[in-house]
C-alpha cells in the first residue's frame, strides 16, 4: 500500500506500469492515497500502458500528460484524476469479493475514452472532452436495484457517447452528450 502524502513524479514517458499490489501475507488492502504525476513530452504519445491498483485510490491528485492503456482499480477510485490525452479503458471495481465500489471524484479525460467499467455504482463526475465509446456500469450485489449513477452524479461528454449501458439498477444523475447518445439502455 502507498500511504499519505506519497507522490511519484514522472518527468518523461514512464511507457510501463504501475502496479500497487497488498503485501503477501500480509494486512495491505493496496490502497493508493498519494499523488501521481505524470509528464509526458507529448500528448500524443502513450505514456502509461497500465496503472493497477489491488485496492481503491482515496485522496491525493492524478494528472497525466499523454495517452494511457488501461486503469485498473479493483475497488474505488475517489479522487480528482486528469488526462492531458485519451484512455484506452477504465475498470473500477474488478474484484469480485468486494462490493459497493464507486467511481467518484471528478475524472476528466481531455481526448477520447474507449472504454469504462464500473461494477458499483458511479457517485462522482465522468468529463471526456472528446467521443466516449462504452459506458457500463453494472450493479454488484449491494447496489442491485439502486441509482448506480448517483442522483449526484453526471457524466458529460462533450463529443459522441457511442454506447451507454446500466445493468441491474437505475440512472438517478445526469448523463449529456454535446453530439450525440447512439445507444443506451437500462435493465
Amino acid at each position: 500500500a502507498v500511504g499519505p502524502g506519497a507522490k511519484l513524479l514522472v518527468q518523461a514517458n514512464l511507457g510501463s506500469s504501475v502496479v500497487c499490489a497488498p503485501i503477501k501475507n500480509g494486512p495491505s488492502t493496496g490502497d493508493f492515497s498519494g499523488n501521481l504525476t505524470i509528464l509526458g513530452d507529448h500528448p500524443a504519445t502513450t505514456v502509461l500502458s497500465l496503472l493497477e491498483i489491488f485496492g481503491s485510490i482515496i485522496g491525493g491528485n492524478f494528472d497525466i500528460i499523454g495517452n494511457v492503456g488501461t486503469i485498473n482499480i479493483a475497488h474505488s477510485l475517489d479522487t480528482d484524476l486528469v488526462i492531458h490525452g485519451t484512455l484506452a479503458s477504465l475498470l473500477v471495481g474488478t474484484d469480485p469479493d468486494q462490493n459497493n465500489d464507486t467511481l467518484g471524484g471528478t475524472f476528466t479525460v481531455e481526448g477520447t475514452l474507449n472504454n469504462v467499467t464500473v461494477t458499483g455504482s458511479l457517485t462522482g463526475h465522468l468529463l471526456v472532452k472528446g467521443n466516449a465509446t462504452t459506458i457500463s456500469v453494472n450493479a454488484d450485489p449491494d447496489t442491485s436495484g439502486t441509482n448506480l449513477i448517483d442522483s449526484a452524479a453526471t457524466i458529460d461528454i462533450q463529443g459522441t457517447l457511442s454506447t451507454l449501458n446500466v445493468n441491474g439498477g437505475n440512472i438517478g444523475g445526469s448523463v449529456v452528450a454535446g453530439k450525440n447518445i447512439a445507444k443506451a439502455s437500462v435493465n
